[in-house]
């Protein structure tokens, strides 16, 4: 006898992708399909468009069924939410200076870390990022999935700007 993990519970396969490639593949298969936004967030609308675009049925799912990742700082308050992303932008500030260090320690000032250069760029790559106070976030990630529910026009329009809660 073999084991099998996960063997009869019928878990949903997906496909987990950051680029055109992995909207393709998932649509060929007729798998669900995850976008990891917080990778590559510049790619998601236009994934989010193939896979539905070239979605070809099969014995798992009969329609285009599909998720986003995004990055989420979540905290009683603005400011604390905010302060706690600064971890994430720092990370991603290092990484543009060629630092691989291990993540740091929030910190109250971001703006005393980073050049407006360095700025404008980390946004850019978090642009799919959501901070704030539980309200804050609620509002934000309702509008930000408003465009890719089922019901609404299958060619995503998001705004994928960062949000600062």
């Amino acid at each position: 006898m073999c084991a099998v993990p996960g063997a009869g519970t019928n878990v949903p396969l997906w496909i987990l992708g950051s680029s055109l490639f992995g909207a393709k593949l998932a649509a060929m298969l007729g798998l669900h399909y995850a976008f990891a936004s917080h990778f590559a967030p510049q790619a998601m609308e236009q994934a989010l468009a193939v896979y539905r675009a070239e979605f070809q049925p099969s014995g798992i799912i009969d329609a285009p069924y599909a998720m986003v990742g995004v990055n989420v700082f979540a905290a009683d308050t603005e400011r604390e939410a905010k302060r706690l992303a600064t971890s994430l932008q720092m990370r991603f500030t290092g990484m543009l200076r060629g630092d691989r260090g291990l993540t740091q320690l929030p910190i109250d000032d971001i703006e005393t870390d980073w050049t407006p250069i360095e700025k404008a760029r980390v946004q850019e790559m978090l642009r799919c990022t959501f901070i704030g106070s539980h309200d804050t976030l609620k509002r934000q990630l309702s509008e930000f999935a408003a465009p890719f529910r089922p019901t609404s026009s299958l060619s995503p329009r998001a705004s994928t700007t960062m949000r600062h809660g």
